[in-house]
């Protein structure tokens, strides 16, 4: 989406970046949302809740590592996936709010489009193991608005020069930024796991 909904192509298709952001986002955030919910609402039905928070927790980091092991390459293949993206047709096609809102849907879904990270299958475990609907809305909310969030990046790209600029920058970062999203799900096995075994 930073290829696609910037100020500059905005610009170019007669409308508002910030008209079609909010939409983005909106839809990002309904898309986690929603999300949140059937996960929470499958582990309702499997009533996850009858079983011990430490073992929920102990299922969380065994999940989470997993997922770490195929952000790092371990298993030397790409993380189960379907292969498709957001429809960019869409974007001659439609008003700026149609397709900001059908992206951020879509992708702040998650599994509709290509999983790059295990992050989207670690949110969808932790609201399935909640136990709690508002607890899983309120994960797959903060997904969604997580999952938005990079679009703001392109705020005051304007011209071509600036956005090649931004392109490349982007690029320089992608190592850091793939060793970020490694780092996190670390973080999170790691506090699970004290969790689970810290009275």
């Amino acid at each position: 989406m930073l290829s696609s909904i910037t100020p500059l192509g905005e610009r170019g298709r007669n409308m508002r970046w910030s008209h079609t952001v909010v939409w983005y986002v909106l839809g990002s955030l309904m898309g986690g949302v929603a999300i949140g919910a059937l996960s929470a609402s499958l582990g309702l039905v499997f009533r996850v809740s009858d079983v011990s928070g430490t073992v929920r927790l102990l299922a969380a980091a065994v999940f989470f590592t997993t997922g770490w092991a195929f952000d790092l390459g371990v298993f030397n293949r790409p993380l189960p996936s379907i292969q498709r993206q957001v429809n960019e047709n869409w974007l001659p096609r439609y008003r700026g709010w149609v397709y900001g809102f059908g992206f951020g849907v879509q992708l702040g879904f998650g599994l509709v489009t290509i999983t790059r990270t295990s992050t989207i299958y670690s949110a969808i475990l932790a609201s399935l193991l909640s136990g709690a609907l508002l607890v899983g809305v309120a994960i797959g909310g903060w997904f969604g608005l997580l999952r938005a969030a990079p679009i703001l990046l392109v705020h005051g790209l304007t011209t071509n020069e600036q956005l090649a600029r931004f392109h490349l920058r982007l690029h320089s970062l992608d190592g850091a930024a793939r060793r970020g999203v490694i780092a996190a799900p670390l973080i999170a096995i790691i506090a699970l796991v004290g969790a689970a075994i810290i009275p």
